[in-house]
């Protein structure tokens, strides 16, 4: 197994609405998510968290939504794939883009683009091919997320500390991590 690159960026839901929260996860995941990976991982606080359980959803149907919505404009994205591309060198543009749209579909823009006559016929392009992880932790009275991408080679996986943590850390010579909690 290797190490997991990840790169992302925060993201602060300032809005109770879940829908409104989960569309700004998505938007977050496929606008600053390394543009050619393939592993996404979510983050999010228990607040964030505990506002879309409220609302019924769970970590399953988190991933759907996401993927559902989570999608980009063909052209764009073939556009930065072909010209962008860290280093795998692509047909010609209209080449890529010819086969992009023989899986592309129309009437799938997401909900945050304005709608407008004729948007319908606009073809989009899931942006993720695999489910996302979903994970939760951190301050629980702090309303965070972020997008983690990574190379497939690499799984995120929970870390429990041992119950004597502290004991040991403090035999160490380190502050107990009870310390560190606001």
């Amino acid at each position: 197994m290797g190490t997991s690159v990840l790169i992302g960026g925060n993201n602060i839901p300032a809005d109770p609405n879940p829908e409104i929260i989960l569309q700004l996860i998505a938007f977050d995941a496929i606008n600053k998510g390394y543009a050619f990976a393939k592993d996404y991982t979510i983050w999010m606080t228990p607040a964030v968290a505990r506002i879309l359980a409220g609302a019924g959803y769970t970590k399953e149907t988190i991933n759907a939504y996401i993927r559902m919505v989570g999608r980009k404009i063909t052209y764009t994205h073939t556009f930065a794939q072909v010209y962008g591309s860290p280093g795998f060198i692509y047909p010609s543009f209209r080449q890529q883009l010819t086969r992009k749209y023989q899986s592309a579909q129309t009437g799938m823009l997401p909900p945050w683009y304005p709608k407008f006559d004729g948007w319908e016929e606009i073809r989009t392009t899931a942006a993720f091919s695999r489910d996302l992880t979903i994970l939760v932790s951190g301050c629980t009275g702090r309303n965070k997320t972020q997008t983690f991408t990574g190379d497939p080679l690499g799984t995120p996986v929970e870390v429990k500390l041992p119950a004597n943590w502290d004991d040991l850390m403090v035999n160490l010579g380190y502050p107990p991590l009870q310390s560190f909690y606001r």
